[in-house]
């Protein structure tokens, strides 16, 4: 059964990221040349419980500190991956001394989400539904 246009697959750092991930990213950023936001995400800067969370510049989302926490990579019409990032969710930890910030970004720049979270909050991963993990052979993950 083929995929409908334009769908993806989600990925997450905790259960699996695909070999080409890295150069999904430098292609990612590399096709960023300004940040925008949603007014979604305009929203939620200003409204969250922790306080203003900040907009961040470019190299804000590429620091070596941060974490690629998820994404989602296109998929052509059979279901095949296409090795293209279409959003990724960052989270910041250099902006702030107290908490980190996540931000959901799409390829065309725009940042769509966001919200904040305490340093030392690590969330969990309770349900794994809707995340891509390979197909297991005897026992092994397949590469």
């Amino acid at each position: 059964m083929s995929k409908p246009r334009n769908a993806m697959q989600r990925y997450h750092y905790k259960l699996y990221f695909p070999t080409n991930t890295v150069l999904m990213c430098c292609e990612f950023f590399k096709n960023i040349t300004n940040l925008g936001l949603t007014y979604h995400a305009v929203n939620q800067m200003c409204e969250d419980p922790r306080g203003v969370i900040p907009v961040p510049e470019k190299a804000d989302l590429m620091h070596d500190d941060n974490i690629l926490v998820e994404f989602y990579e296109l998929l052509d019409n059979s279901g095949r991956p296409l090795g293209i990032m279409q959003k990724a969710l960052i989270r910041v930890k250099h902006l702030s001394d107290t908490k980190d910030y996540s931000y959901l970004v799409a390829r065309e720049g725009f940042i769509i989400s966001a919200w904040a979270n305490d340093k030392g909050d690590e969330h969990r991963l309770t349900n794994n539904n809707g995340y891509y993990q390979p197909p297991k052979n005897n026992g092994l993950i397949a590469a």
